[in-house]
């Protein structure tokens, strides 16, 4: 810790704390992707996709470092059945918090949700996804957390907006978004 002294005032002008000097919990830095484009996404049944946007990027200062992550995704599914979709995080690449039972045909993911169309949603308004996840990285290197998805039927993922998306009916436009935060170990 250091504490910065005005000389002719004698008043305190900064305090400055070393990140290893602060309490477990405290949160030491925050990064945030907001994805506001409007696009679609076809599945291939069975097939993981990145989430193109959804993603961000952070440097843990200290391997003891824990990173807490939050994603949100709105939008819909352009199917007249309930389709679910599972939503999987990723760190660099590896697959975080999934469940390694999948027997038989169950697919594992970390969120999911039905993102109905026709019956389910007549009005054809978006949904939205939300989960959170405490990372354990042990690493001082670039990390980038990407959201993927999957579908077990091959339909379309509309992001950021309804099937239906035009500017003459009332249905809203949503965002999604991903902040990690660095927390001390």
């Amino acid at each position: 810790m250091s504490l910065t002294l005005d000389g002719g005032t004698g008043n305190i002008t900064g305090l400055n704390v070393e990140a290893g000097n602060l309490p477990a919990g405290s949160i030491l830095q925050v990064k945030q992707t907001h994805l506001t484009t409007r696009f679609s996404v076809s599945y291939t049944p069975g097939s993981d996709f990145d989430i193109t946007g959804l993603n961000v990027s952070i440097t843990p200062s200290s391997t003891d470092s824990k990173i807490l992550v939050f994603a949100r995704l709105s939008g819909e599914i352009n199917s007249t059945e309930s389709q679910d979709s599972l939503f999987k995080l990723r760190r660099n690449g590896t697959y975080l918090g999934l469940t390694s039972d999948g027997a038989g045909s169950r697919r594992t993911g970390i969120a999911g949700i039905a993102l109905g169309y026709g019956g389910l949603d007549a009005s054809s308004t978006q949904d939205s996804m939300a989960f959170n996840y405490l990372d354990s990285p042990s690493s001082t290197a670039p990390l980038t957390y990407q959201v993927s998805s999957q579908s077990r039927l091959g339909t379309i993922l509309y992001v950021n907006r309804a099937v239906t998306d035009t500017n003459t009916n009332a249905y809203e436009w949503l965002t999604s978004s991903i902040t990690v935060m660095e927390v001390a170990g």
